[in-house]
């Protein structure tokens, strides 16, 4: 391959990652803008008429682990104490709330109250630290409620956990190794609380995110990366 090639090839590649990155941090968040922007302005219409608003949102956190709990020596052999660890942790809010300020809570959807928000936006590279750490997230949450007035709401969480253990022994006798279980045992735990709430819930700070990356990060990803060391 010639040097008019190389360059060829290089200027192709680097086109690619310019218009991806056009595309995902400049074209669709301004497409995304004039929608939010045109569905504000039809709800504010349609809002005049109400007196109250309801929301509710859910969340459910899953855990799954095996546990070798004992491990004890025998003549021959050992004996374990298997466990496995099985459980959720449901979490519900429901609210009610008002409009206290219509100029305010519009300016607010129009993202035009939050200049922490802004100023972290504008950052470079802010959006892949929001891969991993939600800080825009948050960031966007501390305005949420401007503009409103709150009038009732609850959470609910609910705990469900499951025990389940057996004893294994394993071991040699006369030449032969054998293995014993001693059967299952279970014990459930069943757990609801229900929380009555006298003012908005507060957002929790930024957190390590599970899923930091998808197929569309790690294609921005490389489209960063080609930029940075072209």
């Amino acid at each position: 391959m010639n040097r008019r090639q190389k360059s060829r090839r290089r200027r192709n590649a680097d086109t690619l990652g310019n218009s991806w990155l056009e595309l995902q941090y400049g074209w669709l968040p301004l497409l995304s803008d004039v929608k939010g922007a045109a569905e504000t302005a039809a709800k504010a219409l349609d809002d005049v008429y109400r007196a109250s608003y309801r929301a509710s949102a859910r969340a459910k956190a899953e855990h799954d682990q095996f546990l070798v709990q004992t491990r004890t020596s025998l003549p021959g052999g050992f004996k374990t104490s298997e466990v496995r660890v099985q459980g959720k942790h449901e979490v519900s809010y429901h609210l009610r709330y008002g409009m206290q300020s219509p100029p305010s809570y519009y300016a607010t959807a129009l993202g035009l109250t939050n200049p922490l928000l802004l100023a972290w936006e504008v950052l470079p590279f802010s959006f892949v630290a929001d891969w991993f750490i939600g800080v825009g997230d948050y960031l966007s949450t501390l305005d949420a409620t401007m503009g409103l007035n709150f009038l009732d709401g609850s959470k609910t969480e609910f705990w469900h956990w499951t025990w389940t253990g057996k004893g294994v022994k394993i071991g040699t006798e006369n030449g032969y190794t054998y293995r014993y279980d001693s059967g299952n045992s279970s014990v459930e735990w069943v757990y609801c609380k229900r929380t009555v709430l006298s003012n908005f819930p507060n957002a929790p700070p930024p957190y390590w995110k599970d899923d930091p990356l998808n197929l569309t990060r790690i294609a921005n990803a490389g489209a960063l990366l080609l930029q940075f060391f072209k």
